[in-house]
């Protein structure tokens, strides 16, 4: 069974971007196994990482800060807010991928 982090750690802590990182080393990765509900998620990316914590129903499972600011999440999100689709985007940036709900 996961055990989830309450949000409310994550309460004073800005998002940012992992200091000790590269680009090409800063990641989103995505896992959607057939036999769950949810869909598990990890970024190193500050705008994927304010995308998860957009989410209402997304329940953090783990994440890493830096100097008061968080650079990392791994959350879980119900299937339906994610969306694979078949036509490319006209922008290929990471803060075009996304689509802000309420910021938790």
């Amino acid at each position: 069974m996961v055990e989830y982090v309450s949000r409310e750690i994550l309460d004073g802590l800005t998002v940012g971007s992992h200091p000790d990182l590269t680009t090409e080393e800063k990641e989103t990765t995505i896992t959607v196994d057939n036999d769950r509900e949810k869909v598990r998620i990890h970024s190193d990316i500050p705008v994927h990482i304010r995308w998860i914590l957009s989410i209402p129903d997304g329940e953090v499972v783990g994440f890493r800060s830096v100097s008061e600011k968080l650079v990392g999440l791994k959350a879980d999100i119900p299937k339906g807010y994610l969306k694979l689709q078949s036509t490319n985007r006209k922008s290929q940036t990471n803060g075009s991928m996304v689509t802000y709900g309420d910021l938790a």
